[in-house]
Formats: structure tokens, C-alpha cells, sequence
């Protein structure tokens, strides 16, 4: 049941709150209390003389902190009446405001106030004369942290970044869904799951951005167009790094582990330690600048037998994450896409560290691919090969491989059926093509040429394929200056023959690789061995680049920085980035890579 008076105009309700007005809510009576700035959850329960405790089983949500403008409930049959008869005091910024009345004593009001006397006349020098009726007394709540009271309830409500709703008698989620045109689980995740559902009497939160106060100049945007920018600066950014640590499962093989038995953990720990730790030297790197970030680290394990992603929803209604400005991780799929909605519903960005299909980026406009996908490979080598070697004998290798047959056309500039003109009469100018479909070898010798360098261009995939044409090609390598480029994918292919690769000069892509000349690597390892005693692997560099391209840039552009991508390529340790939308209404996929080739038996990175 609820009393009729909540029927009336926004302004009618809101001259009730704070006024101590019993209202009846579903059998049980409340005071509506209105946040306002200054209040804390202390100085509430000073207020209304009523715990801590009961205040927020009442309204589970301040356990995340106060809002300004959020209407709580405030239980009747917990106040203590006699005490909130008597004179409550008054919020105001960092202290409670208290008329003195008669009959009270510096000791009563120690004790009510739990600080000490002598705090109590250091912030009030005027009770050094005695205590008078109708003094006003500012009690600091700080210094209360060292009693009963914890820091988190001293802390003042602040303004929230999304729209506030008073929840009214018949209002259901799906209601409020459809009249504010928002998806039910956008509402559920920014309120903590909305576990009890709505609660009549109570403010929840809306995914919308809070509508800033117009200007004239803003009220001039019809007239003069302002370019859009969704960035917002902070001093303080939030970044949550979630990765499978796999921390129980890894206590369980130490406590199983023989005492002869070397230290082990599993192969997804590895990983994630790697990148932590890379992103971790990043962040100490970055605060020597002044930078400040709050982190959260969450262990993302995923159960791969029951392809459970509960553990990452658990996670998510941790109502800390509502305010999180970047999300490295998770790695698995199916726990990356639960993250990726969350964080499209909160305005956060979420970056993908490992290899993952583009599909990831089709709708999501926040949700960035530090890894280049086959195709962006394709175009990669296409504008290497027109460019440095458009004056070699060019050759595009082609077989009958579904995969690579799609990937072929794309090096055409096919694309779905639709023919990117210019590039197809680009490539068709500048190479010969070899097709090979029963693999017949023997016309590989006719379109080498002895008097110019052969650059053969193998945008192909296939393990099978690419390692049976290096072979027949390596025939040709003393006769025929040859280079041979590839795809990244050639560098997980073990069983490749070293003296093939270096006789053909093969040239692969990288998304990833660490130049041990670079000057940058040589600093970066002498960091971490001063840390960690120990050298860092393929991961750790990868989170340090990560960590130090992504988190600079929250610094530089604010938390809309993924709109404000610079056209140059950043130049990482291990990792380049540059990154484009798929889509229009897509993510971002990274577009830089490392050229490397083989040469005298070494790996060297090509300028």
C-alpha cells in the first residue's frame, strides 16, 4: 500500500522529503529523504537517529556512495525517537550543524557525536566560554574516523552522471524501459542487478548521460555547428583488468605439487600474469607524471566444460564498475562479450588483448582489437609491396583454398562481392599471378625473372600449402633472387624450415614483436628485472604497450580518446598501434604492424 500523496506534481513531492513526513509503503512506514550536497551516510544517521546498518539494509544502494538528488527510505521503526526528538542536526559540507539547547553539555554532546571534548572546542573556540542556547556548533565529521565511524561513511554525496528516477506505485521496469526507450538490462546492470526489483519510494538510475545546463553559446549550436566531443577529463581514471588468473585452481596444483616437482602454473596464468605485469610497470611509469588511476583487477576465470560465464556476471554487479573509464580484458570470447555490453552501457571503452574475429566490433562503437585481423594483414603487405618493391618482379600466389581464395580476392580489393576499382587495377597492373591448384610447381620457374629481384606475395593461410610452396620455391633460391612475403599466422607454423625462410628472405607481418636493438626494449627489461628478478615474456611486453598507449591517451583526450586517434603510428616496445572502424557503427581494429624479415638466420624489423 502507498499513500495517494505521491500522486502529485514532481514539486509537491519534493516539498515533503526532508520534512519528516511519515509516508506508508507497502505496510511499512518511512521518512523520504532526499540527498542533498553535504549529506554523508553518517550525518543521515545523526539526522534521522537511526544506524548505519538499517539505513542501508533499507537501501542496499548507498553502499556505493551517495547521489545528490536520490530519494532514500528512511525506516520509522528503527529511528530512535527520543533521540530524533531531540534536536537533530543539520548537514553542511564536511561537518554536522547543531543548535545548542538547553541542558546540553560539552559531555552529552561528546557522546552523542562520538568525538572528544577537546575536538569538539577545537572546531567551536566559542564554547571555550561555556555553552549557550541557540549557539551553533560545527561538528567535524572527519575527525570521527578514528572512533566508530568508517571512512567510507564520511564521505558526501556526489553528483551521478546519469539521470535519476523516483520509482512511483505501478512503475515496472519494463514501463520505465519503454518510456525512457532503454534496454531492461542497460537499466539493471548501471542499478547493481536490481536484485529486489524495484522498490516504490526509492531512486534508481537511468543509462542516460545527465543533461548539462544550457549557455547561450550552447543555445547557438542550432545556428553554428560545434563539432561533437564525447570525451569528459577526470583527475582520477578508472581501469578494471580482468584476465584468467585462475588463482584457486593454481593453489590447488601448489598444494598437489610433490616436493621434487618444479613450480608450475596453468598456461592461461601465464598469460595473464604477463599482461598484468606489463600493465602494472605501465601505470608506475605513467604516475611518476603526475597521472592518477584507480585500478581494479578481477580474476576472469571461464569454465571451458560448462562454458559458464557466471563468474564475469558476478563480477559486473560490483556497482564500483559503474564508474570505470577502461576495461583491459577479459580474454575469452564469451566473457569479453558479456563485458563489452556492460561497458557500451556505461559509455566505457573495452579493449580486447588477444586475437578475436572482427565480428566483436560489428555494433559495438567502443570496443577496440589490439590485434589485426587477416584482412587488415592484406591490406598491410598490398600497400608494403606497391610501395617498396612496385619496381621488382611482383608475383601473387593464389590456390583453391576457400579461406585464401577469399583472402586473395580481398588482396584484389573484392570485397563481398563489390570491386574497389582502383585497387584492382592497381594490382592487376603491377603483378603477375600464379595460380596453383593441384600444386604443379614446375610454372613457378616461368615468372621468375633472373635480371630483377622476384617478390612473391602469399596472402594464403593454409599450413599445408604455404610450407610445400616454400619448399618448391627454396629450389629456385640460388639461381633467382627471391622474397617471399607472407602472413602473421606463418610465425605459429613450428615446423617451417629456418634455411627456407632465410634463403627466400621471407618477410611476415607481425602483430607483435620485440626488436632486442630497439633502445626502448633494452630500457623496458632492465626495469623489470629490477622488480621482478627475472626476464619478461611476450605478454608482459604486450601489456606494457597496452598500458602505456591506452592509459596515456585517457590522459590526453579524456575518456572519449578512442574518437581522437591520431593518423600517425604509435611506435610501442613489442607492439605498434593505429587504429580505424570497421563500420560506421562499429568497433576499432588495430591497422599497425611490425614488417619483419629473415635475414643472415636473424629476425630483423623492416623501417
Amino acid at each position: 500500500m502507498f499513500l495517494p500523496v505521491f500522486y502529485t506534481a514532481e514539486s509537491a513531492i519534493a516539498q515533503q522529503f526532508n520534512q519528516k513526513q511519515v509516508q506508508l509503503i507497502d505496510g511499512k512506514t518511512y521518512y523520504l529523504h532526499r540527498i542533498e550536497k553535504g549529506n554523508t551516510l553518517y550525518s543521515l544517521s545523526k539526522m534521522y537517529s537511526v544506524k548505519i546498518k538499517d539505513l542501508i539494509r533499507e537501501n542496499p544502494q548507498l553502499e556505493e556512495g551517495l547521489k545528490i538528488g536520490q530519494v532514500i527510505r528512511i525506516p520509522v521503526k528503527k529511528v530512535d525517537t527520543k533521540a530524533a526528538a531531540n534536536n537533530p542536526p543539520k548537514a553542511e559540507g564536511k561537518y554536522l550543524v547543531h543548535n545548542v539547547i538547553a541542558k546540553e553539555t560539552m559531555y552529552s554532546l561528546s557522546r552523542k557525536y562520538e568525538i572528544s571534548a577537546d575536538n569538539l572546542v577545537k572546531s567551536n573556540p566559542q564554547t571555550k566560554e561555556g555553552l549557550k542556547e541557540g549557539m551553533e556548533l560545527r561538528i567535524p565529521i572527519e575527525q570521527n574516523i578514528v572512533t566508530n565511524v568508517s571512512e567510507n561513511v564520511i564521505v558526501p554525496a556526489v553528483e551521478d552522471s546519469f539521470e535519476l528516477h523516483f520509482v512511483e506505485p505501478k512503475e515496472t521496469l519494463y514501463s520505465l524501459a519503454k518510456e525512457y526507450d532503454l534496454n531492461m538490462d542497460s537499466i539493471r546492470i548501471v542499478n547493481n542487478g536490481l536484485a529486489d526489483g524495484l522498490k516504490v519510494g526509492t531512486t534508481i538510475r537511468l543509462p542516460i548521460a545527465k543533461a548539462k545546463s544550457i549557455s547561450v553559446s550552447d543555445a547557438l549550436a542550432d545556428i553554428i555547428p560545434l563539432k561533437e566531443d564525447s570525451s569528459v577529463f577526470k583527475e582520477e581514471y578508472q581501469i578494471v583488468i580482468m584476465l584468467p588468473f585462475y588463482f584457486d585452481l593454481n593453489d590447488t596444483l601448489e598444494q598437489k605439487r610433490r616436493s621434487f616437482e618444479p613450480e608450475k602454473i596453468l598456461p592461461a596464468s601465464e598469460v595473464a600474469m604477463g599482461i598484468y605485469t606489463g600493465v602494472k610497470l605501465a601505470l608506475d611509469s605513467l604516475r611518476t607524471k603526475g597521472y592518477k588511476f584507480k585500478v581494479l583487477v578481477y580474476d576472469s576465470k571461464y569454465d571451458r566444460k560448462s562454458r559458464s560465464n557466471q563468474v564475469v556476471k558476478d563480477i559486473l554487479l560490483d556497482m564500483e564498475l559503474v564508474n570505470t573509464d577502461l576495461f583491459i580484458g577479459p580474454l575469452y570470447r564469451p566473457n569479453f562479450e558479456v563485458v563489452q555490453k556492460y561497458a557500451d552501457a556505461i559509455g566505457a571503452a573495452s579493449i580486447s588483448p588477444v586475437p578475436q574475429s572482427n565480428s566483436i566490433l560489428d555494433t559495438n562503437l567502443r570496443t577496440i582489437k589490439v590485434n589485426s585481423g587477416s584482412k587488415a594483414q592484406v591490406d598491410f603487405i598490398r600497400n608494403m609491396a606497391l610501395t617498396n618493391f612496385k619496381d621488382k618482379n611482383l608475383v601473387l600466389i593464389e590456390n583453391n583454398e576457400l579461406k585464401d581464395v577469399l583472402l586473395v580476392e580481398h588482396f584484389k580489393g573484392i570485397y563481398n562481392g563489390d570491386t574497389n576499382e582502383v585497387i584492382f587495377s592497381e594490382v592487376n597492373t603491377n603483378f603477375q599471378r600464379l595460380k596453383i591448384w593441384d600444386f604443379d610447381t614446375a610454372k613457378i620457374k616461368y615468372l621468375l625473372d633472373d635480371s630483377i629481384p622476384n617478390v612473391l606475395v602469399m596472402p594464403l593461410n593454409s599450413k599445408t600449402f604455404v610450407t610445400r610452396m616454400l619448399n618448391a620455391l627454396n629450389r629456385y633460391s640460388k639461381d633467382y633472387d627471391i622474397t617471399v612475403v607472407g602472413m602473421d599466422s606463418w610465425s605459429t607454423f613450428g615446423y617451417l624450415d629456418i634455411k627456407y625462410l632465410n634463403n627466400l628472405k621471407v618477410h611476415i607481418p607481425y602483430n607483435q614483436f620485440v626488436d632486442y636493438n630497439y633502445s626502448a626494449t633494452a630500457e623496458f627489461i632492465v626495469k623489470y628485472r629490477k622488480i621482478y628478478k627475472s626476464d619478461p615474456n611476450d605478454w608482459t611486453f604486450l601489456g606494457y604497450d597496452i598500458g602505456l598507449y591506452f592509459l596515456e591517451s585517457l590522459q590526453k583526450y579524456g575518456n572519449g580518446f578512442y574518437e581522437n586517434y591520431p593518423t600517425d603510428t604509435y611506435r610501442g616496445v613489442s607492439k605498434d598501434f593505429k587504429f580505424s572502424r570497421l563500420n560506421p557503427n562499429g568497433g576499432f581494429e588495430n591497422t599497425a604492424l611490425k614488417m619483419v624479415k629473415i635475414e643472415n638466420y636473424f629476425y630483423v624489423e623492416v623501417e
